[in-house]
Order: C-alpha cells, then sequence, then structure tokens
C-alpha cells in the first residue's frame, strides 16, 4: 500500500496523553538503528527501525522502576527479551534472552553487546498516539516542541515483511489541525502515488478515536488494477482508523 502514500494528510489533535520526559526518538550508534519510545500509564510501546535497511521492528514492555524499561519482542524466528537502562545521556540496552521458536531457523539467537541509546527528538508536547490503518501500516505520532512527528511503519506481503517506512512532520493550528506536511524520509518514495490527500480528524478528545476526512484520490489503472474508483480505494483503506496505543 506504500504506493498510496504521498504527502497526504491533515492531522487534529490535542491532549491525547501526557509526555513522558522519556518518550521520543533514540539513535542507537553502534548498529546505526533508530527506536522511538511511547509511554502511557507504565506501559511502552517501542519501534525500532533501520533507515539504511527499510526494516522495522516493535517490541512491548513496561516500566519496572529505577529508570530501567523492559521490553519483549517477537520476530520471524525469535521472542527476545531486553531491558533499557535510562542514564543521563539516554539507555543503556542490555539483551536478558532470545530463544527461537522457530525450528527450521536457519541462524540461533544472538545476544549483542550492550549499546546505548543517544536522544535525537523528544515529545514534550501536548498529544501522543499510535494507529493501525487497513493497509497494514503502524501511524506513530507525537508532539515535539509545537510540530507534530509522524513515523509510518508498513507491512509488507506478510507479517514478517516489515519493509516499508515514512517520516513526516507538519505543524498545528490552533483549531486543532495541521499544516505543512513535510517528508523527512521514505525509504522507498512512491513515483505514481494513486492518493493525493486526505484528511484525519479527532472525534473525542477524552477518547480520541479517528477518522478519515477530505479523501482525494488520482486513480491510474496502470499503477493497480485492483480498483475500478476512488470511492472502492476509500472504503476498502480509509473508512476505518484506530488507536491502538
Amino acid at each position: 500500500m506504500k504506493k498510496y502514500i504521498f504527502i497526504l494528510f491533515f492531522f487534529s489533535v490535542s491532549h491525547l496523553c501526557s509526555a513522558q520526559a522519556t518518550d521520543g526518538i533514540y539513535v542507537i550508534p553502534a548498529h546505526n538503528i533508530y527506536s522511538v519510545i511511547l509511554s502511557n500509564n507504565g506501559l511502552t510501546r517501542t519501534y525500532t527501525f533501520s533507515l539504511e535497511d527499510a526494516f522495522w521492528e516493535s517490541q512491548l514492555g513496561s516500566w519496572a522502576g529505577d529508570g530501567a524499561l523492559e521490553l519483549s519482542g517477537i520476530d520471524s524466528n525469535s521472542i527476545r527479551g531486553f531491558s533499557a537502562i535510562l542514564g543521563p545521556l539516554g539507555f543503556s540496552v542490555h539483551d536478558e534472552y532470545c530463544n527461537n521458536y522457530n525450528p527450521n531457523a536457519i541462524e540461533d539467537c544472538e545476544l549483542y553487546s550492550t549499546r546505548a541509546a543517544l536522544p535525537v527528538l523528544m515529545s514534550n508536547g501536548r498529544f501522543k498516539a499510535v494507529y493501525r490503518t487497513q493497509f497494514g501500516a503502524e501511524w506513530v505520532a507525537f508532539e515535539s516542541n509545537g510540530i507534530v512527528v509522524i513515523l509510518m511503519f508498513e507491512y509488507g506481503d506478510t507479517l514478517q515483511d516489515r519493509t516499508w517506512i515514512g517520516a513526516y512532520t507538519a505543524s498545528i493550528s490552533e483549531d486543532l489541525a495541521t499544516f505543512d506536511l513535510t517528508a523527512v524520509v521514505e525509504t522507498d518514495p512512491s513515483e505514481d502515488p494513486i492518493v493525493t490527500s486526505i484528511g484525519l480528524q479527532i472525534e473525542d478528545l477524552d477518547n480520541p478515536q479517528a477518522k478519515f476526512i477530505n479523501f482525494e484520490c488520482n486513480l491510474n489503472a496502470d499503477v493497480d488494477m485492483r480498483f475500478d474508483s476512488c470511492e472502492q480505494i476509500e472504503e476498502t483503506y480509509f473508512s476505518k482508523l484506530i488507536r491502538i496505543f
């Protein structure tokens, strides 16, 4: 579905949940990868990703006290547990265990040495949330110094195929709409997008469910033969958006 994504939406959000000082984007220089961390009521959701390899993984966890974050991630072959200890310059990440559950896995689990995760861009504004789309993408959104940061993590043909990432920024107006959406990076930019713009509206700030608005489409049959009309694309992929965090 990455071919349907363009510079695509306006975002209206406010006060979804309070910012935590440790939430935001970090870089792990030893492996040239990044991680985005969002916390809510002691629970944490993280996404670790490589812009060079265009690959991402998601982890779930919780704060265990004394500045320790415990996380668990599952990929196509293994389940991995690790801890991230908060320090003055970021996190110190330690592997706790790695176990294969796929009997056909070619490589055994590898425990990595301790590595540092350094802050890049912190979540310090009015909102943060994670949404899942109908076309298999997860959108991580948070506010940093008055700017909306949006990270898109998309599945490919299978749940193990996680090979597309997009990062965007936007501004927030007084009426809770964002504007000037700008693509920072897309690991595989679309040359012939079908969806040219779309809006996103938060219906209830106490329970911030979102819906798409202002859908605009430029259907090109040479790009994808599955759809007969823009209305069919909208109904299939842009009629529902679910907040998952």
